[in-house]
């Protein structure tokens, strides 16, 4: 079953995306259209929050069929693109090239460094000149650690800030910005949303995108979460990192 989700007038947006938003608005203030990668995309989420008013040409790869199935039946655009790869198909990047905004939102704890160490080479070749990657991943802080109690549902490793930088510079990019977000009801919010879709799998077989339960309890901890992100702490669960070439 794919449950194809549109935005809605009055949604509360992650406030992940909204940061994500922010970033691309201050670096674009001017550009009327963006050509934006969006590695990982899912069922196109992303999209959705972004608008199709400004997407010049818009790309989204990601490892899971279902979720590139439902993307596909949900965005009929001809400047709209999704891919099915595998974990070794980064090379496949190389085929787009000029692109403004690579984003990557909450892939980078699914991959290895020899994984992330190809995508950058290959981001490095496709980005136009005043091109950026824009990272949101889960951050390596002791408590967070142990607070991954839901690990066993969902593999993921938690990202230790220094090496992400340190791989960036070494691929050739410079970082213009990193900082961290979301110090406690975040991680929270992260492991109950495991358990939702969890049930949303079990109840409406939904796979490769968020069914409804899912879906519901993300609109209302979204509110909490914005609030929470306001917070002026360098802290927190969720990484972000902006780079340029």
């Amino acid at each position: 079953m794919c449950v194809i989700r549109r935005m809605s007038e009055g949604t509360m947006i992650h406030p992940t995306y909204t940061t994500i938003l922010n970033v691309i608005n201050r670096r674009f203030p001017q550009k009327k259209t963006l050509r934006i990668l969006d590695y990982g995309c899912g069922s196109g989420y992303f999209l959705e929050v972004f608008g199709k008013t400004r997407i010049g040409e818009y790309y989204g790869y990601d490892l899971s069929e279902k979720s590139i199935q439902c993307a596909k039946k949900t965005h009929h655009n001809r400047n709209v693109h999704f891919f099915h790869i595998q974990k070794d198909n980064a090379s496949l990047l190389k085929e787009k090239k000029n692109i403004d905004v690579l984003v990557l939102i909450g892939v980078l704890q699914y991959m290895s460094n020899k994984e992330f160490t190809a995508l950058l080479q290959n981001a490095k070749k496709l980005l136009a000149p005043n091109g950026v990657i824009i990272i949101s991943c889960s951050v390596d802080h002791i408590v967070y650690r142990a607070m991954n109690v839901l690990q066993i549902f969902s593999p993921h490793q938690l990202i230790h800030r220094k090496r992400a930088v340190d791989m960036l510079k070494q691929v050739g990019f410079r970082v213009v910005h990193q900082y961290e977000r979301g110090i406690i009801l975040s991680p929270i919010f992260s492991q109950l949303m495991i358990v939702f879709d969890i049930l949303d799998k079990l109840i409406f077989s939904t796979k490769g995108t968020i069914g409804p339960i899912g879906k519901t309890m993300r609109g209302i901890t979204n509110i909490l979460l914005s609030l929470e992100y306001r917070l002026p702490v360098d802290y927190g669960y969720t990484l972000f990192i902006v780079a340029e070439k």
